[in-house]
């Protein structure tokens, strides 16, 4: 009896839940609906408290820390020009890092690369790796930390450089929406927080700073070295000085940028079989040769 009963407590459980769930997920979807045109007000506290360990304690340490051994780095005049060259490159990088401070953390590294190819090296017993290792070690350390730095920086342009016609897309449709083009790059902003989305919106604030549009629209097309982002920057100047409109101004670039995207796929694809023939050479060839001509050489060796 007590098993009928559960059974039939189940079965009634399970009807109620299957006559129920159109309902509950018709109520969710609304519920999104509502949330995503009026978002629940941001507590600053709660924000903050709900943001990852390393961003809001590993982050602001290790800044510290490179800013106060970056204060005792001396430079000398004359390497003015290269912190200036260094500074673009952190921009472009998007590193929020100055270059006193980039360089204490590049000191930094080498020193720990130095000191691990120095402990690989003592318990080393060969000798022509005990010259090995620390040859190695000091070409890793010299060239490693530029290299990282020059690797972000096209990382972070190709990314731009992809996003950019769909964003203009999505900007197209906010402005029919009827958002002008500085709230639109704020909504789409706190929607997606990309390397693309955090240089479009700099100009913005730096024009509610008080900053001329057409400076911070050119410093924008400058600062990254991009040449679609410096050609959407222009289009805007000149859509702005003329009248034109900037929807319009939109569409053509993101059709411009799409065909230009294609040629470069294009245009990779038809490299592909040069860069191929390296390690074809290298690695098939050899191997076909051994298995083709061993045998017929290993049967002249004995004829002779």
């Amino acid at each position: 009896m007590k098993v009928l009963v559960l059974a039939a407590m189940t079965a009634a459980y399970f009807l109620c839940a299957a006559a129920l769930a159109p309902l509950g997920r018709r109520l969710d979807e609304k519920k999104r609906r509502f949330l995503s045109v009026f978002p629940p007000e941001k507590e600053f506290m709660s924000e903050e408290l709900h943001a990852p360990f390393r961003q809001r304690f590993l982050q602001p340490a290790a800044k510290k820390i490179l800013s106060a051994f970056a204060f005792f780095n001396v430079f000398r005049r004359g390497d003015r020009k290269r912190l200036e060259k260094l500074a673009r490159e952190l921009k472009m990088a998007g590193i929020g890092l100055s270059p006193q401070e980039f360089t204490v953390a590049k000191t930094l590294l080498q020193l720990v690369i130095a000191a691990l190819a120095a402990v690989f090296t003592l318990r080393v017993k060969s000798a022509p790796l005990r010259l090995f290792i620390p040859a190695f070690g000091i070409l890793v350390a010299l060239l490693l930390p530029s290299f990282l730095l020059r690797k972000r920086i096209s990382v972070r342009q190709e990314a731009i450089r992809d996003e950019l016609p769909a964003v203009m897309d999505l900007l197209v449709v906010s402005m029919e929406a009827g958002l002008g083009l500085d709230a639109s790059i704020l909504r789409l902003y706190e929607k997606r927080k990309t390397p693309l989305m955090q240089e479009l919106v700099r100009p913005v604030r730096d024009v509610q700073m008080g900053l001329d549009r057409r400076s911070a629209l050119k410093e924008l097309g400058e600062r990254n070295d991009v040449n679609e982002l410096k050609i959407f920057a222009g289009s805007l100047v000149q859509a702005e000085q003329l009248g034109v409109s900037i929807k319009s101004v939109l569409v053509s670039q993101a059709e411009q940028l799409r065909t230009a995207r294609k040629q470069r796929v294009e245009a990779k694809a038809m490299k592909a079989p040069v860069k191929m023939m390296i390690p074809t050479v290298i690695f098939i060839f050899p191997v076909m040769f051994i298995i083709l001509l061993a045998p017929a050489v290993m049967r002249f060796a004995e004829a002779f």
